[in-house]
């Protein structure tokens, strides 16, 4: 994938081309309406050694530009902690890295049926900060920040006439964060959406 911004491009173009001719608000997801959403992931690893806890929010808002094509905006909020158990030894170093990602997003969702298949391409920028232990035992606080990108592909299980359950799986292409960014592990990513 050498140039994924032009293939979103691309496919892009095309379903906006396809969606001049359908009828506006078919399937519930019509121009001109809103969604809300809250995705969420993490995990917990508790070992003799150390404890190992991760987690991530994005609440995400959207406008639909053209029937079942919407963009808007994910705020990415996640933390990722090492923390050794009294008497620990080894190779293990502690660190409490958080971090904080607005991205832009544009999603379409699958015409014509009730459970509906999504892809998403977004864009934004990472910013973290934290502590990391350093080689003479002691935290040092530490910082980065880069760009990002990702793409995403999920579905969208309605269990009402406004609300549903997600389940997606995201992967960014961007740059490889420097510091431990649970935003980037959690790549399977559950959650609710709201259409207003």
């Amino acid at each position: 994938m050498k140039h994924p911004f032009l293939l979103a491009f691309l496919f892009f173009s095309i379903v906006v081309k396809a969606q001049e001719t359908e009828s506006s608000g078919r399937r519930g997801l019509g121009k001109g309406q809103y969604i809300i959403g809250l995705y969420g992931s993490g995990g917990f690893n508790n070992s003799p050694v150390y404890k190992h806890p991760k987690w991530a929010l994005s609440p995400w808002a959207g406008y639909f530009v053209g029937n079942n094509l919407a963009t808007g905006l994910r705020m990415s909020f996640g933390k990722d902690a090492m923390e050794l158990k009294s008497g620990s030894t080894g190779n293990i170093w502690e660190y409490n890295h958080k971090s904080v990602a607005p991205e832009v997003f544009v999603r379409y969702y699958a015409p014509g049926i009730k459970i509906k298949p999504f892809v998403q391409v977004a864009a934004g920028y990472n910013f973290q900060w934290g502590e990391t232990e350093n080689t003479e035992g002691q935290m040092q606080k530490v910082k980065d920040s880069h760009v990002i990108g990702s793409v995403e592909g999920g579905i969208r299980f309605p269990v009402g006439k406004k609300l549903s359950i997600d389940a997606a799986y995201n992967w960014r292409f961007s740059p490889k964060s420097v510091l431990n960014d649970a935003n980037e592990k959690g790549r399977i990513r559950l959650g609710l959406s709201f259409r207003l």
